[in-house]
């Protein structure tokens, strides 16, 4: 168990630059506590991969990470015999330095349980995290990328924390179980049955209180009208139906260039200093060449500061002491 209490786990994850709530925190805790994986699933950007590496951070472990794409297989994830160290080991044994690749084949037959052991093979991901004697944060990223052949595959992984591995007629049991987190863009649905051995939560791109408290960790030299326009300018982007919507991290770049330019808001003119930070597709670049699409946001912005206005007042002189019992919960 990674933390000892529900209040600890938002503690610990404030302390190191996560800010969330209550039900986050809770559920982390409950994964913890009962061995059992954690789905996050929410639109591409709103921080669901930043939440298993602070639960990294505020628990000191390591992070053992998962690429998950089109056409990914069990070699990938699994792992795979190394060819060159087999190919070596029997080519000594055999005393045959010019070995012949049949000849290689040949004796790796003969030697039997000998060439198929443990030493030989190469883990991936998913072993690499089972054999290690401290529990490490494995993220097993967009797994709705993969196919339900493959999530299937994680089954058993998922519920009984080992793997079998037909090669070596056998099944690695682990020595430890990660702190397992999957995310998902919900590019596709998830199976039923891994949702099942799982715990849940869904992320959505922050509340205008926190997504100012997160850019705040950020940029905390800038003012309180900065950190307001920045808030409303990511609104404002968001609602303006870009293929790729702004990340917070992407609000976060925003705010410190805007530091480094010594700007408190930012302009028409300065289309050409931000546009590449949050518009990272040619259909969103050819959306803001139309109808002066940049300054039309800018508006947007203006009059959207002073609806959020009351709300981050109040957060700044509240929530933003970052003291957990002070965090507001939605």
């Amino acid at each position: 168990m990674l933390f000892s209490s529900r209040s600890e786990a938002l503690e610990r994850l404030q302390k190191v630059g996560y800010i969330t709530n209550r039900q986050v925190a809770s559920t982390v805790y409950n994964s913890s506590k009962f061995d059992k994986p954690l789905i996050l699933e929410g639109p591409p950007g709103a921080g669901k991969t930043e939440l298993p590496l602070a639960v990294a951070r505020a628990a000191e472990l390591d992070v053992i990470r998962l690429q998950c794409y089109e056409g990914i297989d069990s070699d990938s994830v699994i792992g795979r015999y190394d060819e060159s160290l087999r190919l070596l080991y029997s080519r000594i044994l055999n005393g045959q330095q010019g070995s012949s690749e049949n000849d290689h084949d040949d004796f790796l037959n003969k030697q039997g349980s000998k060439i198929v052991s443990r030493q030989f093979y190469r883990p991936g991901p998913l072993l690499r995290s089972i054999e290690r004697a401290k529990p490490c944060v494995l993220l097993i990223d967009e797994i709705d990328k993969v196919s339900q052949k493959f999530e299937a595959m994680l089954l058993q992984f998922l519920s009984v924390w080992e793997l079998s591995i037909p090669e070596m007629e056998k099944t690695i049991h682990a020595q430890s179980i990660p702190f397992t987190v999957l995310t998902s863009n919900r590019e596709r649905d998830l199976g039923h049955a891994i949702l099942r051995r799982c715990n849940y939560i869904f992320i959505d791109h922050p509340t205008p209180e926190r997504e100012a408290e997160i850019v705040r960790l950020k940029t905390p030299d800038l003012s309180f009208e900065t950190h307001l326009f920045i808030t409303a300018f990511g609104m404002s982007l968001r609602s303006y139906k870009f293929d790729k919507p702004p990340s917070i991290s992407e609000m976060q770049h925003i705010a410190v260039t805007m530091r480094d330019e010594g700007i408190d808001v930012i302009t028409p003119d300065m289309e050409d200093i931000f546009a590449p930070l949050f518009a990272k597709t040619p259909e969103d670049l050819n959306l803001l060449k139309k109808r002066e699409a940049f300054a039309s946001i800018l508006a947007d912005t203006s009059q959207t500061m002073e609806e959020i206005r009351p709300k981050l007042e109040e957060a700044f002189n509240t929530t933003f002491d970052y003291s957990p019992q002070e965090v507001t919960v939605n």
